[in-house]
């Protein structure tokens, strides 16, 4: 799996939401978000640190209902 990459239509179309969303995303620190590579001036993220990032924020969720 660390070695799949998805471009940013797949990431956006991953979680639902616009490449508007995908770009804020991107430029909120409080996010987190994982950092693309850039690679002919387009966006790519390892899948490993998607899932990693998923799994971070649905934690952290998760705590806040507590």
């Amino acid at each position: 799996m660390d070695g799949e990459w998805l471009t940013g239509t797949q990431v956006a179309r991953r979680f639902g939401i616009s490449s508007m969303s995908l770009w804020r995303w991107m430029h909120d620190p409080k996010l987190g978000f994982p950092i693309p590579t850039r690679i002919r001036e387009r966006n790519y993220w390892r899948l490993s640190e998607i899932i990693e990032w998923e799994r971070h924020t649905a934690a952290k969720a998760s705590l806040s209902k507590s």
